[in-house]
């Protein structure tokens, strides 16, 4: 749990001075959200954190987050620190209203896995998780909306539990977000 801990304390570190430093108009927002599984049967879950979006030239820039993410897999929960790294493109569609594209990379570490009930403890078949994201957010003065989907790239689930279905679920995280946020 300290490395969690450690990978949580630097990460916001760094998402705070890399916006703080950026030389670029940069913006900092707190955000919460539902994320649903697809392909696996599972519940849903959800992701709460900040993030920082700062130019890089024009429109272009970059969002970075630290996200506390929990997603529901058949019969169990699993529990991440998510970080991703995104490109984005804002359009600006009136003086206070701004729309976004988005791609990028996440990496995460996962830090618990157990069923719905906590009757039972599940052990991952990585402790890590990394993927592609894809996503539309809206910016509205100080409120934030994103809509996104990750594509996971790591086995997190194999065929060792029993409520594994090998023929319906590859055992990565396919995901989709939906989740709203405030700018300081």
């Amino acid at each position: 749990m300290n490395d969690i801990r450690k990978i949580l304390l630097i990460s916001t570190f760094f998402v705070f001075f890399v916006g703080a430093n950026a030389q670029y108009k940069h913006a900092i927002a707190i955000k919460g959200g539902l994320n649903a599984p697809i392909d696996n049967n599972g519940g849903a879950g959800f992701h709460i954190g900040i993030m920082t979006q700062f130019g890089l030239y024009r429109n272009l820039g970059l969002e970075l987050g630290t996200y506390y993410t929990s997603i529901g897999f058949s019969e169990a929960y699993i529990n991440y620190i998510q970080l991703p790294l995104l490109a984005i493109y804002k359009f600006k569609l009136s003086p206070d209203v701004y729309i976004w594209p988005s791609t990028g990379v996440y990496g995460a570490v996962c830090f618990d896995i157990g069923d719905f009930f906590n009757t039972e403890k599940y052990q991952a078949s990585s402790d890590y998780d990394y993927g592609f994201s894809f996503g539309v957010g809206l910016g509205i003065e100080r409120i934030v909306i994103n809509a996104g989907y990750d594509m996971g790239m790591e086995t997190i689930i194999g065929s060792k539990y029993s409520f594994f279905d090998s023929q319906s679920h590859s055992g990565k995280n396919k995901v989709v977000k939906l989740s709203i946020g405030y700018l300081f």
